[in-house]
């Protein structure tokens, strides 16, 4: 399940981080340390020296994600939550994002058979109903009863696992159901691969994405309906770029985000779809006789995600500062690559979009002026 990479990089977006070849220069370490901030004046006179210090620091920070990056067991592209989060909501974060990531596994990773994945993800809401039920304390610290009840899942050392998440839980009175939204999800993911309406695929992003959201609005206490609403359009915008530029990755999974109806309005059908996929591999898609209907039609998706991701930004005002630069940083980036995947004619086949070190420089300079 694709959102789930929201948790430690906050929102996955199937974005390469790729650092420069070259380090920070001293002349904008220089300016970074004169830069005077005690006077208006100063500020308004160093302007430059303002943004040169900023991306001094901004430099630093993205030649040290790399180190992150490379400690992380499965290479994800969205590496900004952990600078921008706070000690304890990032702990929080990091022991959300366990739970979510091996679950994902269960549903996308390994050789199982289906009934074995969802025999896997059955005793993971098990889990979840033991922790409502205060039941999870009782038996954490009979270690011989707990690992025969769930020794289909012993090596993903499940015990201590659930034990930090009842801890994150209960410590911000998280609510389980949004857990338990994002299990059915990966149990969705394991039992169907395609959708006939584009009301099913946002169904699907009700229970895979915006249950991500809501638990960290719930971990900012800033949970209410309005937020809700904000924060529901950001992450179903956020799921729906990744179904657009991750077509091809999903073909080789037999799994298709774009439904039926939508192709049908475009003249097209799934295996039109799956032809172009075939033919990219050794041929310039822009040759296959479906290109011009491909076209029209991602431009239509990726400008509806768009306006969609961009209908969620008041929601950074409603957020602690922190979390106010860190959702402005997710939400910039989504927005380059819609551009980039515009810029491209929608040519995820041979030209998929990633961002740059320079994006990021961009990006979190923005998110800090702003």
């Amino acid at each position: 399940m694709k959102i789930i990479n929201i948790f430690y990089k906050l929102f996955k977006l199937k974005i390469k981080f790729i650092p420069p070849s070259t380090s920070i220069s001293n002349p904008q370490q220089s300016r970074c340390k004169n830069y005077n901030t005690n006077t208006t004046n100063s500020r308004i006179k160093n302007n430059f020296n303002l943004i040169a210090c900023i991306n001094s620091k901004v430099m630093k920070i993205v030649f040290g994600l790399k180190n992150i990056i490379n400690s992380v067991k499965h290479y994800e592209n969205f590496p900004i939550a952990s600078l921008f989060l706070p000690k304890d909501i990032r702990q929080a974060v990091q022991h959300i994002y366990k739970f979510a990531r091996s679950a994902d596994d269960i549903a996308d990773e390994g050789e199982y058979l289906p009934y074995e994945r969802l025999k896997k993800l059955y005793l993971y809401s098990k889990c979840l109903n033991y922790i409502q039920s205060n039941e999870l304390s009782a038996i954490k610290d009979k270690e011989h009863n707990f690992n025969v009840e769930f020794s289909e899942l012993y090596h993903t050392d499940v015990k201590s696992l659930f034990i930090n998440l009842d801890n994150t839980i209960k410590n911000h009175n998280l609510s389980i159901k949004y857990f338990q939204h994002l299990i059915h999800a990966f149990r969705q993911d394991v039992i169907k691969n395609n959708y006939q309406t584009k009301q099913q695929v946002l169904e699907y992003c009700n229970y895979s994405a915006n249950p991500v959201g809501r638990i960290l609005l719930e971990l900012y206490k800033r949970y209410n309906n309005a937020n809700t609403r904000y924060s529901d359009s950001i992450c179903t915008a956020l799921q729906l770029i990744n179904f657009y530029q991750d077509v091809e990755i999903d073909y080789l999974k037999n799994r298709f985000y774009l439904s039926y109806d939508i192709l049908y309005e475009n003249n097209l059908s799934l295996d039109d779809i799956k032809g172009l996929c075939k033919f990219s591999k050794n041929n310039d898609p822009k040759k296959h006789s479906c290109w011009m209907k491909w076209q029209q039609m991602m431009h239509t998706q990726v400008k509806y995600a768009q306006d969609m991701l961009l209908s969620g930004l008041p929601l950074c005002n409603q957020l602690p500062f922190r979390m106010n630069k860190e959702l402005k940083c997710i939400i910039y980036a989504a927005n380059i690559i819609c551009n980039k995947l515009h810029k491209i004619d929608y040519n995820v086949f041979t030209k998929r979009p990633i961002l740059k070190w320079y994006d990021w420089v961009t990006i979190i300079t923005k998110a800090i002026v702003k």
